[in-house]
């Protein structure tokens, strides 16, 4: 039996039992509460394990971590750190969550924004651009499990891309609509133990056993600065977590929480304030630990499959190398290992972005008396069918570019931060006319300047005036950037001319 036949295998069981999971929570859950919010009693430690699973993205970490962190180095834990920083933050906010009700009355972001503002328009606009980056998430993740089977492909296994992006695709969705927001917790528990167990044993083989080719070299544990230009001598001419990235991730990593349905979604199913603000930190510690493992993990690669200077090996290629080292512990160990922690990733991140998206179409968007288990079922099939025409639309007939679309995700996401602000922590301004305008103003002129920048970043012809103005990737991702600025800004001049005529007496504070 090959590594790739045996990787396989235990791929199947897994997945099958991520069925059991939610066939078993099939015939427990009885009420459209009990399908969504698990009868608002989440747990702190169950909010921890859920957090961190869905934070450990197959596309956006493991991917990330394991390709760059053989290029990049440990300055890549600087992600793991902004993103800890970000989960303390909306810790911070819990009191005025509480003190809107929101843990025993609330469902949705978007339910929630329309009682702050009390305007439909603010609220819809916040949904659906929290809903696109929900969908683009799922998108992202169909697409890079076509990564996972592309090693199928190159062994001359027929249909491996499209028959392996179909089964995941059956299973996360599947489960997801048996076992509801209950079998997501308790898989997101079995998920999370199977990548932290990978994340913590494929560095510690590659350490003990490292394959006949290895080629170490301590200079590339630590290969460069935290930032640095192309022209530092200790960069090799190559843009080490570069100015525009940090930039990037210093305003995504910390602003992005409040503007993620599934935030909300877990915090409307918790026991108490408590138990959300303990799950954060603590999910926040596990997720930083899991991040650094997996970018030690690429470090190591780094040191034992070394490329040529200033090039990224390609995850596919990392996972090819795994499967065929002369090393029998690398070979039918790690990388099984590995194979399942990056199923496993794969599919928390899906479900975790299918629960809250299927919920927000059937509180926000259906009559009341469609509220009920069933109907949010038939919504996640549904949402099955849309999201794989959507996949093929996007990546197979538009040929869309995956890291254009994953950076424009993000910059999408965090435009909304300045409004969600605002309403939580002033809302009897935003009630006012001028807050509501300002809310709206903020949210489409963010979002449409995001798009702009993004769309001018794309190397070609574009307008003189931005002619200053990066191409390529650097540009691209500026633009989230610049676009909660600009967001922020308006909300601070919608903000300007009221005032001390509202009284701060009863506003909430941090």
């Amino acid at each position: 039996m090959t590594p790739l036949t045996f990787a396989a295998l235990l791929g199947l069981l897994v997945l099958f039992i991520f069925f059991v999971i939610g066939a078993y929570q099939f015939r427990q859950i009885r009420t459209y509460d009990a399908f969504y919010l698990r009868s608002r009693d989440l747990e702190g430690g169950e909010y921890a394990s859920s957090f961190a699973a869905s934070s450990t993205s197959f596309a956006t970490v493991m991917i990330w971590f394991i390709a760059f962190g053989s290029s990049e180095g440990l300055p890549l834990l600087y992600c793991a750190l902004t993103y800890f920083i970000g989960a303390w933050v909306f810790t911070l906010f819990t009191p005025v969550i509480a003190k809107h009700d929101f843990f025993t009355k609330g469902h949705t972001l978007g339910e929630f924004m329309y009682r702050l503002y009390e305007s439909r328009a603010v609220a819809i606009s916040i949904s659906l651009v929290a809903a696109t980056g929900l969908l683009c998430i799922l998108l992202i993740e169909l697409y890079v499990g076509a990564t996972l089977f592309s090693i199928y492909s190159k062994a001359n296994v027929p249909g491996a891309i499209p028959i392996g992006v179909a089964v995941l695709a059956i299973c996360v969705f599947g489960y997801s609509a048996l076992g509801g927001f209950p079998g997501v917790v308790r898989s997101d528990k079995v998920q999370m133990l199977l990548i932290l167990t990978a994340g913590a044993a494929v560095p510690f083989i590659l350490w003990i056993d490292p394959p006949t080719t290895s080629v170490f070299t301590a200079d590339r544990l630590l290969p460069s600065p935290l930032v640095s230009w192309p022209d530092d001598p200790l960069s090799n001419g190559r843009l080490i977590i570069s100015l525009p990235l940090f930039v990037n991730l210093l305003f995504v990593n910390i602003l992005v929480f409040p503007a993620q349905m599934r935030q909300w979604q877990m915090a409307a199913a918790c026991k108490s304030p408590a138990d959300m603000r303990s799950g954060l930190i603590k999910g926040g510690i596990v997720n930083t630990v899991a991040w650094g493992m997996f970018i030690l993990l690429g470090v190591l690669v780094g040191l034992h499959y070394p490329v040529a200077p200033g090039e990224t090996p390609n995850f596919d290629g990392i996972l090819t190398m795994l499967s065929s080292s002369d090393s029998f512990v690398v070979s039918y160990v790690a990388f099984p290992l590995l194979f399942i922690a990056c199923l496993a990733a794969l599919l928390s991140t899906a479900d975790s972005a299918i629960i809250p998206l299927s919920q927000a179409i059937t509180d926000d968007c259906l009559d009341e008396k469609y509220h009920t288990v069933w109907v949010g079922r038939v919504v996640i099939l549904t949402l099955a069918l849309f999201a794989l025409a959507l996949y093929y639309v996007a990546f197979v007939y538009l040929r869309i570019d995956f890291m254009n679309l994953l950076f424009t995700l993000w910059g999408l996401l965090i435009v909304l931060a300045p409004a969600i602000g605002f309403a939580m922590l002033l809302p009897t301004m935003a009630k006012a006319t001028r807050g509501k305008v300002a809310g709206f103003c903020s949210i489409w002129v963010g979002l449409i300047l995001t798009l702009g920048i993004i769309i001018f970043a794309t190397p070609g012809d574009g307008p003189e005036w931005l002619a200053w103005y990066p191409k390529g990737q650097p540009g691209v991702l500026y633009a989230g950037p610049i676009g909660v600025i600009a967001s922020g800004l308006i909300v601070a001049l919608g903000l300007s001319g009221q005032g001390r005529a509202v009284s701060r007496a009863n506003e909430p504070t941090i």
